[in-house]
């Protein structure tokens, strides 16, 4: 373990900190610029995607995005379930007596990961990385990338 302090004049050298190793995966919080420098340091020192991790405290901020409706497919049952523009996958599943546990409703924190069987999502958490994204959902923010597409999950 290193300790740095700033404010005692010992800043770390993110690059020479984050050495990879097989196995080995790097975990950030805090503010924005720091975890992006972390990242950027862990990737240039061979750190792959998928061992690479942060958790935002608070939502950053987030474009202007277009709700409309769309429809999730149950792969274990074949229910099909619609989601309006004005509520999340979380909230139409609730509303349909499926239990999905949630904690932040705001896509930081990845309680509502689900796996995503089928569809184009138009994923809008902060906890995936791209590849966790070809097969898996944050459910309470991300959403069919078009109007009326149809999600397959792994419920």
């Amino acid at each position: 373990m290193h300790l740095h302090f700033s404010d005692q004049g010992t800043r770390a050298d993110f690059r020479e900190v984050l050495k990879h190793t097989p196995g080995s995966h790097v975990y950030t919080c805090g503010p924005e610029a720091y975890m992006q420098a972390v990242l950027d340091a862990a990737e240039a020192n061979g750190f792959p995607e998928d061992t690479r991790h942060m958790e935002y405290f608070t939502v950053p901020e987030q474009p202007e995005y277009e709700n409309h409706p769309f429809i999730l497919k149950l792969a274990k049952s074949g229910r099909k379930i619609l989601v309006p523009a004005e509520k999340t996958a979380t909230e139409a599943l609730a509303e349909s007596g499926i239990h999905v546990d949630v904690k932040c409703s705001d896509g930081i924190c990845g309680v509502c990961k689900c796996g995503l069987v089928s569809g184009e999502a138009e994923h809008r958490d902060f906890v995936l990385s791209n590849k966790q994204r070809k097969g898996s959902i944050i459910l309470c923010q991300s959403r069919a990338q078009e109007p009326d597409g149809v999600l397959e999950i792994d419920l």
